[in-house]
C-alpha cells in the first residue's frame, strides 16, 4: 500500500542544488512488521502537534567513487571504505535538539525483529551508541545500499520510490543548512 508518513519541506528553504523546498515531501511507508515502536514514536510526535510536528533534516553527502568496492586496494578500514555519513540524510523527529526523554532505557530495548538490511530509500534510528537498540528521535534515510551495517540497524521505513530523487538532492559535498519539515499522517499507522 502506499505512504504512512510524509515529512513535508517547509516553505522558503532551498535543496543544496538551489532548489525551492516549498511542499515537497519524502513519503515513507511503515515496515508491515518490526516498526511497531517506530509507529508509536511519530503517533506521540505527531500527538504534540496534530498541524503538523515538527522535524529537521541536516542534509548529506554523496559517497564516493569507491564506496563498499572490493576493487579497492587492501587495507582500507570499514570507516573508509564506507565513511561514516556518507550516502544518508540524517534528521530528527521533533524541535530541533529533541533528545530521547531516557536514553539508558531506550538503550536497553532490543531491535525490533523481524529487522531488515538498509538498502537506498530505507529509513532507520539513528543512534551512535548502538544502531540496532534505537528508538528516536534521531533518524537517517539512506541513498545508497549499505550493506556494511547488516541488519544492525532498525530499519522502519522506506520511502516511497517516486520520491527518492528528491533524497538525491538533499545531499551535497560540502555543509549544508537544516531543512525544516513537519511530519504529516497521510494514513492510519497501523
Amino acid at each position: 500500500e502506499g505512504a504512512h508518513v510524509a515529512l513535508e519541506l517547509q516553505s522558503g528553504g532551498r535543496l543544496p542544488d538551489g532548489t525551492p523546498t516549498d511542499g515537497q515531501q519524502l513519503r515513507i511507508r511503515l515496515r508491515d512488521r518490526g516498526a511497531e515502536r517506530a509507529a508509536q514514536t511519530i503517533a506521540a510526535v505527531v500527538a504534540k502537534d496534530p498541524s503538523g510536528a515538527g522535524c529537521v533534516l541536516f542534509g548529506g553527502q554523496p559517497v564516493w567513487s569507491g564506496w563498499g568496492s572490493d576493487a579497492v586496494e587492501d587495507g582500507l578500514q570499514p570507516l573508509q571504505r564506507w565513511p561514516l555519513l556518507q550516502g544518508m540524510v540524517v534528521g530528527t523527529l521533533g524541535a530541533p535538539g529533541t533528545q530521547a526523554t531516557n536514553l539508558s532505557s531506550i538503550a536497553r530495548q532490543p531491535a525490533e525483529w523481524p529487522q531488515a538490511t538498509v538498502k537506498r530509500g530505507s529509513v532507520a534510528w539513528w543512534a551512535p551508541t548502538g544502531a540496532a537498540t534505537a528508538n528516536g528521535p534521531a533518524f537517517f534515510v539512506a541513498s545508497e545500499h549499505m550493506p556494511h551495517l547488516g541488519t544492525s540497524a532498525s530499519v522502519w521505513g522506506e520511502v516511497a520510490l517516486e520520491d527518492q530523487p528528491l533524497l538525491d538532492s538533499m545531499l551535497a559535498p560540502g555543509p549544508v543548512e537544516p531543512l525544516r519539515c513537519r511530519v504529516v499522517l497521510l494514513r492510519p499507522l497501523r
